[in-house]
């Protein structure tokens, strides 16, 4: 084996990454946020022969995090953007590295098939959670696309399994084609998970013990570390802002609670049907509105989380705020009290998202809003300001840890990181941050496992 080609001005933990995955070819980088794993990458392709290598990114991380760090880290390595209308051009280009986005999968599988030789020999996937439900032709699509890649496949995620151990089976089967977590996603569930209703649509690990086995199989080819022994994280401050709902608006809360109905006017009701109905019409409630149809109409309840931020805002003094918000109706209600406030949602383009976010790194922006799901990964945004605020928090452990990373990284110039959150005493977001402490709690628990594996704390008998 060639001599391993490591940046000068990589970190050590980084070059150890580099090794295990050189020696597993195919491997699972589970690095928190903000530790590199991009240059870790760059690094891998740079040490593999032929270079030509697919990265499957978010569309942003595709288009901006990508080219900068490869012109950052690793000038000599080509690439091309495969996505817009000249996609197939691109595709057709010899360089190393392929760039494309979650989206493009089932349109890339069905080119492949038409070529007569495949353009690359290696894959990256930057966040492995993107492919983490079976049921999508996405990941349909890149299962067929297995064998495409004799030289490597390298999955890379700081939040592997955001919201349930049920997430890693489709991740580790693209590497192992179910070798170590079994070749069916539905034997894996049956196996080692209960279900919790009767619809089968909440299913939660059967045991500690059964968690530990599945740490178990994985171990091998999975990375991690803990960032704290490496390098210096700011700490993260969670603040926790307790609001109060008036009598009125939480007797009509409970109201829907309790009977999945609500009689908004004489000629006006809100009535759900399921369970999972309800839960999205109690945090429609708690943020301020309700939709009334199916065409985003939507009538306003109340203004008390727009006037805590108002206070948060006017206390902050001009220190710069990232406001998540989950429903579109949230950024009409803050508007009205901020006019003009820049946001970062579904339907802005990239074009806007990489102006606002380089205008965020430069302190320009005192406060911009977005909603998690566009911004969580992979996006450098740490030297614009350390406060988070989650003025709705989602269900998604994902979203949350990822957005969080954002600004708790390495480069983030303030003493710590604040988290800020509003949440409405006796209703589902209490419940909410409940849940995401423990999904946290979980994933955390598999991380040090495998940490501790690699440094040769845990012994077998």
């Amino acid at each position: 084996m060639h001599e391993i080609i490591v940046h000068p001005k990589a970190h050590g933990y980084q070059a150890r990454a580099l090794e295990f995955s050189l020696n597993n070819r195919d491997s699972y980088q589970a690095l928190k946020m903000g530790l590199g794993k991009t240059l870790v990458s760059l690094m891998w392709i740079l040490n593999i022969e032929p270079k030509a290598t697919l990265v499957i990114a978010p569309i942003k991380v595709m288009y901006n995090t990508w080219p900068a760090e490869i012109e950052k880290w690793a000038p000599g390595l080509t690439y091309t953007i495969v996505h817009g209308p000249d996609k197939l051009t691109q595709l057709h280009k010899k360089v190393n590295i392929y760039l494309t986005n979650f989206e493009s999968i089932v349109w890339l599988y069905e080119a492949l098939k038409k070529m007569k030789c495949i353009p690359f020999d290696a894959i990256i996937i930057d966040e492995g959670t993107m492919i983490k439900d079976s049921k999508t032709k996405r990941w349909k699509k890149l299962r067929a696309m297995r064998e495409m890649f004799p030289k490597g496949k390298m999955v890379l995620s700081g939040t592997p399994m955001p919201n349930s151990m049920l997430n890693l089976w489709t991740q580790y089967f693209f590497l192992d084609g179910g070798v170590r977590l079994h070749s069916s996603f539905g034997e894996y569930q049956v196996r080692y998970f209960d279900p919790q209703d009767k619809d089968g649509r909440v299913w939660t690990i059967k045991s500690p013990g059964v968690a530990a086995i599945i740490h178990k199989r994985i171990r091998d080819i999975t990375f991690t570390l803990d960032p704290s022994e490496h390098i210096k994280l700011p700490p993260v401050i969670y603040n926790f802002i307790k609001l109060t709902l008036p009598p009125k608006l939480q007797k009509m809360y409970n109201a829907l609670e309790e009977d999945y109905f609500l009689r908004l006017s004489e000629n006006k009701a809100i009535e759900v049907f399921n369970s999972m109905a309800l839960s999205m019409k109690l945090r429609q409630f708690i943020q301020g509105a309700l939709y009334t149809d199916t065409k985003g109409t939507y009538e306003v309840l109340h203004t008390e989380k727009v006037e805590a931020l108002k206070e948060l805002v006017e206390a902050s003094d001009g220190t710069p705020i990232l406001c998540a918000i989950q429903f579109i109706f949230e950024l009409d209600l803050i508007c009205k009290a901020f006019p003009g406030t820049p946001v970062i949602r579904g339907g802005v383009s990239n074009t806007e998202a990489t102006r606002l976010v380089n205008a965020w790194n430069r302190r320009e922006l005192p406060l911009l809003l977005c909603h998690p799901k566009s911004i969580s990964h992979g996006m450098n945004m740490q030297t614009g300001g350390n406060h988070i605020l989650w003025f709705g928090i989602p269900w998604s452990g994902e979203q949350y840890e990822q957005l969080g990373g954002r600004l708790a990284r390495q480069g983030q110039e303030a003493d710590n990181v604040v988290m800020s959150h509003l949440i409405m005493k006796s209703t589902i977001d209490v419940a909410i941050a409940a849940s995401l402490r423990n999904k946290a709690k979980g994933q955390q628990a598999m991380l040090d496992y495998i940490n501790a594996y690699h440094k040769g704390e845990i012994i077998d008998i």
